[in-house]
């Protein structure tokens, strides 16, 4: 969806060479990447203080659907569903009650901030993308998490 929206093709209009690497059709999408996609869209509000709630709150649900409405646009045989408002897997029920083998009963997740990140719930939580995502971006996910742990040391 990235490489096919309208913000690329303005980013790649009018960019320096650094950034049009990382914007690429071979580069991987990293923080850095979608970052310059963000800031583009949000400008100075993407480098501001967020409050919950306020403008800043909601800029990757923003950007999704921007992203997705120019996918549509570009591919009419998209199907989505959507789906009406089926039970959410939320923070407040805590860990133990994500420890599970399926996630089909749940339309939506609000996830664990900081808590995630301790391992025995990143294992747990590996459960969640493992219904969601291919082993390859999987590995990906796994992969950021150990640079994180790295990094946090």
């Amino acid at each position: 969806m990235i490489l096919e929206s309208k913000q690329r093709a303005e980013l790649l209009a009018n960019t320096d060479q650094q950034k049009q690497k990382l914007l690429s059709e071979n580069a991987s999408i990293s923080f850095e990447t979608v970052s310059i996609y963000v800031r583009h869209e949000f400008k100075d509000t993407y480098d501001n203080n967020m409050v919950k709630g306020d403008s800043a709150w909601y800029m990757d649900q923003v950007l999704c659907s921007m992203l997705l409405g120019d996918y549509r646009e570009k591919h009419k045989n998209l199907k989505i569903d959507e789906r009406g408002r089926p039970p959410r897997l939320d923070r407040s029920h805590g860990i133990k009650y994500w420890n599970r083998d399926k996630f089909d009963e749940f339309g939506d997740a609000h996830l664990l901030h900081d808590a995630i990140l301790h391992e025995p719930n990143w294992i747990i939580f590996n459960r969640l993308l493992k219904t969601l995502f291919n082993g390859t971006l999987i590995n990906l996910f796994n992969d950021y998490y150990k640079q994180y742990i790295i990094a946090k040391q």
